[in-house]
């Protein structure tokens, strides 16, 4: 008996001694590259210290892919949401706090180590809305942002949210990055892409 219990004593002090503490995932552990096309073809480094990052695109900037400097399996899921401008010629003004368009999450295939970007605002259809609406919508930026009443005029000249003076544009690229942990897919960050509209 005595040496049974001896056994499993030095068992326990073998464990013990051998045992590492695994330190959970955590936000801060991510490290996102966002890579642009053409004239931008830089890699942006994004910080992502709560898991959620939110970044405003300049013009001419153009998505190539995601790159994530991380250890372990990841993999990147894209949604684009899509908004209507109103245009007179230059000026516009963008409803991205009215209705939206969405697309369904898209799995970015990985290229030569980076997740690459894919066009899918196709699918994002915006929803059927009245001429009606988008004048109430206008005349709504107007009155709030103290805006020049001429908008409410050209947003009259809109048979839908396709029509000129109004287009339909992506104004939200939501990239979710999943880690695989203890086997499955788990949402460990956010990032938000956010292109300039009406140009």
């Amino acid at each position: 008996m005595k040496k049974k219990l001896e056994l499993a004593l030095l068992f326990i002090l073998i464990m013990s001694c051998s045992h590492k503490e695994v330190r959970p995932f955590t936000p801060m552990d991510l490290e996102i590259g966002v890579n642009f096309k053409g004239e931008f073809n830089k890699e942006r480094l994004i910080p992502m210290k709560t898991g959620h990052s939110e970044v405003f695109l300049d013009l001419g900037e153009e998505v190539d892919s995601i790159a994530i400097h991380s250890e372990g399996e990841y993999r990147v899921l894209l949604q684009t949401q899509t908004s209507v401008s109103v245009m007179d010629e230059g000026p516009h003004i963008d409803l991205v706090n009215w209705k939206h368009g969405e697309s369904s999450f898209t799995i970015l295939e990985k290229k030569e180590g980076a997740f690459s970007f894919v066009d899918n605002s196709g699918e994002a259809n915006f929803p059927a809305v009245d001429p009606e609406e988008i004048v109430l919508a206008i005349t709504k930026e107007v009155t709030q942002h103290k805006l020049n009443k001429r908008w409410i005029e050209v947003a009259k000249k809109c048979s839908d949210a396709y029509s000129y003076p109004c287009s339909v544009a992506p104004s939200l690229y939501l990239f979710h990055i999943q880690k695989k942990l203890n086997g499955q897919w788990v949402l460990v960050g956010k990032l938000k892409l956010i292109p300039p509209m009406g140009c």
